[in-house]
């Protein structure tokens, strides 16, 4: 009795874990992979159309960059 007990817990938690795993952890986790990239995409895409030679070229990322003073923020900030 006392072996199929401990079986029976180990299948048990087993599944449980599986299910955390499945369902809790890999969407927060692919998540963050994704918001990471997009943040990437968005800082690159705005360094790209914002710089030309040292002047900035679009007059809302001009205002937002004064005021800021970073790229990174500036991307932020009009978007």
């Amino acid at each position: 009795m006392g072996e199929f007990l401990i079986f029976f817990i180990g299948i048990v938690a087993g599944a449980v874990g599986y299910l955390i795993a499945t369902f809790w952890m890999r969407p927060i986790l692919r998540y963050l992979d994704i918001k990471d990239r997009v943040v990437a995409d968005i800082v690159f895409y705005a360094n790209a159309i914002m710089v030309e030679g040292d002047a900035i070229v679009v007059p809302e990322m001009r205002q937002a960059f004064g005021r800021t003073g970073c790229l990174l923020f500036t991307a932020t900030v009009v978007l």
